[in-house]
């Protein structure tokens, strides 16, 4: 056996070894509760307004007032106004381009928010486990419609109902609680994802109180920071 034969073959090896590990997700088709179906959404052509509340160990660090709108067309945007009508802050996202542009005082650092790899949101050149569309939905305490069709498998407990999704090399883990089931959250999802071929793993975890119109943001990156969005009645 001569060394190019060698080397192709190697090299054929590798394509298939590759290939091997390059498998895609078994989606499963599955029919949600019916009390389930007004937990998630297509994200586009609402409305609302809301506050941004920044706890650092417990202690409010940042709180702001806001409006924010999401278009049919993908767009959406957050601004905060002052009582003259003023605009404060501003955060626009533009679908087309898949940009994120901020103007006026910062909250929380967000000027450092931009679109990466696969449409993820990174914060200082690292992702926070968010896409683009997903950040309206939490906006209107829902969750991506996009999910339900992403969902690897499913299993029952006493009290909950779990999925398993699987989009954009992250594991998201959902858990849904049953119709009259009176626990402190309706949902909570924990996005998993890994950096360094595996070497690290992040979380994010999201869940939606069930005794106050509040979404709470927890990421293991910021260990001691959470970020409330409170529903303002209108």
């Amino acid at each position: 056996m001569t060394w190019r034969t060698l080397q192709t073959s190697g090299l054929l090896a590798l394509t298939f070894g590759l290939y091997s590990c390059a498998t895609t997700e078994t989606y499963s088709p599955v029919q949600l509760p019916a009390f389930a179906g007004a937990y998630f959404s297509d994200c586009t052509g609402k409305d609302g307004s809301v506050s941004m509340e920044l706890f650092s160990e417990g202690k409010v660090e940042q709180i702001f007032d806001a409006d924010w709108t999401a278009d049919a067309n993908g767009d959406f945007g957050l601004a905060s106004y002052s009582p003259l009508g003023q605009t404060l802050f501003q955060l626009d996202f533009v679908h087309k381009s898949q940009t994120l542009k901020t103007t006026g005082k910062s909250f929380a650092n967000l000027e450092n928010l931009a679109v990466g790899d696969r449409r993820l949101v990174e914060y200082n050149g690292h992702s926070i486990g968010l896409k683009t569309d997903e950040i309206a939905c939490l906006l209107n305490h829902k969750l991506p419609q996009r999910w339900t069709q992403k969902i690897v498998s499913h299993d029952e407990t006493a009290e909950n109902i779990e999925y398993v999704i699987v989009d954009s090399k992250r594991t998201i883990r959902l858990s849904l609680a049953k119709h009259g089931n009176r626990s402190e959250v309706f949902w909570k999802a924990n996005i998993n994802w890994s950096l360094y071929m595996g070497l690290k793993k992040l979380q994010l975890s999201v869940r939606l109180l069930r005794d106050e119109p509040a979404l709470v943001l927890h990421s293991d990156q910021f260990e001691k920071v959470d970020l409330r969005i409170v529903s303002q009645e209108e």
